[in-house]
């Protein structure tokens, strides 16, 4: 089963284990992995990204790669980065300790909205897209999250609009979830929306 992640991307692997060693405290429910460069983490298995810490450096250096992930990215840098980054978010590394978990704690939810939200993502997670959707219900839940309506489908996908029904009425038995919005977040999640 896929676990929501928290991951961090640096050079330096002592920053790397000792931000681990901070949000596993804070985020025990969450997997945090490091890896030392963007390639090692492509090659690593597909995970359910909640946040990606980066070095500015690698982020720079790979910025075309972390272009469609902007908003679940923080920057690991130093106060006087933070005027020149100021469209993204960035934690000081240079502070004290107290000070770095006020502002982690405040970048992750931030990033998550609420801690509500952070309990029904990680309920979402717990299913496995991949053991219990359909290749065609899988698409169909792209269309769905992306404010298809059902005729639209029907016409996109060309099939009747009751088989559009059926799928979608099977989707949301197997997955449990009823509502668009919930739909719209298991999408998400599972990286579904751009089928």
């Amino acid at each position: 089963m896929r676990r929501p992640s928290i991951i961090i991307i640096d050079s330096n692997v002592l920053a790397c284990l000792g931000l681990k060693n901070i949000l596993n405290k804070l985020y025990p429910e969450i997997l945090i992995q490091y890896y030392n460069s963007v390639e090692s983490y492509t090659a690593s298995d597909q995970l359910i990204i909640i946040h990606c810490f980066l070095s500015i450096d690698i982020y720079l250096k790979n910025k075309a790669y972390f272009l469609d992930r902007k908003q679940k990215i923080i920057l690991l840098g130093k106060e006087e980065d933070k005027i020149k980054y100021s469209t993204y978010n960035l934690l000081n590394i240079f502070q004290i300790k107290d000070n770095l978990i006020k502002d982690i704690q405040t970048l992750f939810l931030k990033g998550i909205k609420s801690h509500k939200m952070q309990m029904e993502l990680l309920k979402l997670a717990e299913l496995s897209v991949d053991a219990t959707l359909t290749p065609r219900e899988k698409e169909i839940l792209s269309y769905i999250a992306n404010g298809y309506l059902n005729k639209e489908i029907a016409n996109k996908l060309n099939i009747s609009v009751y088989t559009v029904i059926n799928h979608r009425k099977n989707l949301t038995d197997k997955l449990g979830i009823k509502s668009i919005p919930d739909l719209i977040n298991y999408a998400n999640v599972n990286n579904l929306l751009d089928l």
